[in-house]
């Protein structure tokens, strides 16, 4: 048998930058709050920080140090 390369082998991802697109997203996949996800995506992008970590820390369950600037602007979104 031999495996041919063609156009329907190509698979598109769409990847979203935007805070709310993401949340939706993360909340599909990783089955939780979508306003919490949007809390800590926006938090990281204030914070200078990549969306990444709030994925990885929070979503994904990995042992990541606390990022104390993210944590801070999570908090003050929370109350406001």
């Amino acid at each position: 048998m031999t495996d041919n390369y063609t156009a329907k082998n190509i698979k598109i991802q769409h990847i979203t930058t935007d805070t709310w697109s993401m949340a939706i997203s993360l909340a599909e996949e990783f089955n939780y709050n979508i306003k919490i996800i949007e809390r800590g995506l926006e938090a990281c992008k204030l914070a200078h920080v990549p969306t990444s970590y709030f994925i990885d820390r929070y979503l994904k369950k990995l042992d990541i140090p606390i990022n104390e600037d993210v944590n801070a602007i999570y908090k003050e979104l929370s109350n406001g």
